[in-house]
Protein backbone atom coordinates (compact mmCIF):
# COMPACT_ATOMS: atom_id res chain seq x y z
CA UNK A 1 0.00 0.00 0.00
CA UNK A 2 2.73 2.16 1.19
CA UNK A 3 4.17 1.92 -2.70
CA UNK A 4 0.91 2.46 -4.57
CA UNK A 5 0.24 5.93 -2.30
CA UNK A 6 4.10 6.62 -2.92
CA UNK A 7 3.20 6.00 -6.85
CA UNK A 8 0.05 7.69 -6.83
CA UNK A 9 0.91 10.65 -5.19
CA UNK A 10 -1.93 9.96 -2.59
CA UNK A 11 0.42 11.42 0.58
CA UNK A 12 -2.50 11.14 2.82
CA UNK A 13 -2.49 7.41 2.12
CA UNK A 14 1.30 7.24 2.53
CA UNK A 15 1.26 9.63 6.13
CA UNK A 16 -1.46 7.54 7.42
CA UNK A 17 0.49 3.73 6.49
CA UNK A 18 3.81 4.95 7.81
CA UNK A 19 1.61 5.94 10.96
CA UNK A 20 0.52 2.62 11.58
CA UNK A 21 3.26 0.61 10.30
CA UNK A 22 5.67 2.82 12.88
CA UNK A 23 2.80 1.79 15.10
CA UNK A 24 2.93 -2.08 14.71
CA UNK A 25 6.36 -2.83 13.98
CA UNK A 26 9.04 -0.14 14.97
CA UNK A 27 9.52 -1.66 18.74
CA UNK A 28 9.53 -5.35 17.28
CA UNK A 29 12.87 -7.43 18.39
CA UNK A 30 14.02 -10.62 18.31
CA UNK A 31 12.17 -12.07 15.73
CA UNK A 32 12.06 -16.03 16.43
CA UNK A 33 13.84 -16.90 13.60
CA UNK A 34 13.45 -20.82 14.34
CA UNK A 35 9.46 -20.78 13.59
CA UNK A 36 10.14 -20.24 9.75
CA UNK A 37 9.46 -21.36 7.38
CA UNK A 38 6.39 -22.84 9.35
CA UNK A 39 5.34 -24.73 6.36
CA UNK A 40 2.14 -23.19 6.01
CA UNK A 41 3.47 -19.31 4.76
CA UNK A 42 4.53 -18.93 1.36
CA UNK A 43 6.11 -15.57 2.74
CA UNK A 44 8.17 -14.84 5.35
CA UNK A 45 6.82 -13.02 8.02
CA UNK A 46 9.37 -11.43 9.09
CA UNK A 47 10.92 -10.85 6.20
CA UNK A 48 7.58 -8.79 5.08
CA UNK A 49 7.66 -6.81 8.02
CA UNK A 50 11.63 -5.55 7.68
CA UNK A 51 10.64 -4.37 3.48
CA UNK A 52 7.87 -2.11 4.75
CA UNK A 53 10.50 -0.75 7.32
CA UNK A 54 13.37 -0.51 5.26
CA UNK A 55 10.32 1.92 3.18
CA UNK A 56 9.33 3.65 6.26
CA UNK A 57 12.50 3.97 8.32
CA UNK A 58 15.50 6.47 7.43
CA UNK A 59 18.82 4.15 6.76
CA UNK A 60 20.27 4.41 10.15
CA UNK A 61 17.32 4.33 11.71
CA UNK A 62 16.66 0.74 9.68
CA UNK A 63 20.08 -0.71 10.43
CA UNK A 64 19.45 0.33 14.35
CA UNK A 65 15.57 -1.60 14.00
CA UNK A 66 16.92 -4.28 11.73
CA UNK A 67 19.70 -5.35 14.32
CA UNK A 68 17.03 -5.51 16.57
CA UNK A 69 14.90 -7.41 15.01
CA UNK A 70 17.65 -10.02 13.76
CA UNK A 71 20.20 -9.63 16.23
CA UNK A 72 21.66 -12.59 14.70
CA UNK A 73 22.32 -11.58 11.39
CA UNK A 74 25.43 -9.66 12.00
CA UNK A 75 26.86 -13.07 12.97
CA UNK A 76 25.39 -14.62 9.87
CA UNK A 77 22.58 -16.55 12.43
CA UNK A 78 19.80 -16.59 10.58
CA UNK A 79 17.65 -19.67 11.61
CA UNK A 80 15.66 -21.11 8.46
CA UNK A 81 14.91 -18.25 6.58
CA UNK A 82 17.65 -18.59 4.02
CA UNK A 83 16.14 -21.63 3.35
CA UNK A 84 13.51 -20.94 0.35
CA UNK A 85 10.07 -22.84 0.63
CA UNK A 86 9.31 -25.30 -1.95
CA UNK A 87 6.08 -25.65 -3.91
CA UNK A 88 5.69 -29.26 -4.32
CA UNK A 89 2.10 -29.97 -4.14
CA UNK A 90 -0.82 -28.58 -5.59
CA UNK A 91 -3.08 -31.57 -6.40
CA UNK A 92 -5.35 -30.14 -3.96
CA UNK A 93 -6.02 -27.20 -5.99
CA UNK A 94 -6.33 -28.64 -8.91
CA UNK A 95 -9.19 -31.01 -8.11
CA UNK A 96 -11.16 -28.15 -6.88
CA UNK A 97 -10.83 -26.56 -10.32
CA UNK A 98 -13.71 -27.36 -12.26
CA UNK A 99 -12.50 -29.24 -15.02
CA UNK A 100 -14.34 -26.73 -17.72
CA UNK A 101 -12.45 -24.07 -16.62
CA UNK A 102 -9.66 -22.78 -19.17
CA UNK A 103 -7.09 -23.57 -16.14
CA UNK A 104 -7.98 -27.17 -15.79
CA UNK A 105 -6.19 -28.77 -17.49
CA UNK A 106 -2.50 -27.41 -16.90
CA UNK A 107 -3.09 -27.22 -13.09
CA UNK A 108 -3.77 -31.06 -13.66
CA UNK A 109 -0.73 -31.91 -15.31
CA UNK A 110 1.63 -30.15 -13.04
CA UNK A 111 0.05 -31.62 -9.70
CA UNK A 112 0.66 -34.79 -11.66
CA UNK A 113 3.78 -33.87 -12.49
CA UNK A 114 4.80 -32.19 -9.34
CA UNK A 115 3.47 -33.97 -5.97
CA UNK A 116 0.51 -33.51 -4.10
CA UNK A 117 -0.81 -29.84 -3.16
CA UNK A 118 1.88 -28.49 0.06
CA UNK A 119 4.15 -26.19 0.90
CA UNK A 120 7.24 -27.46 2.59
CA UNK A 121 10.41 -25.81 3.58
CA UNK A 122 12.96 -26.92 0.97
CA UNK A 123 14.75 -29.99 1.76
CA UNK A 124 12.01 -31.25 4.14
CA UNK A 125 10.55 -33.43 1.50
CA UNK A 126 10.48 -35.18 -2.16
CA UNK A 127 10.43 -32.41 -4.77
Amino acid sequence: MLDYARATGNGALAQLVTIKARGFYENDIDYPVRYEPSGNDFFSAGLNEADLMRRVLSGKEFGKWLDGLFPGLKDGEMGNLRKPVRICRISATARSIPSAHPRANPCARSSSAKGRGEVQPAGSGPA
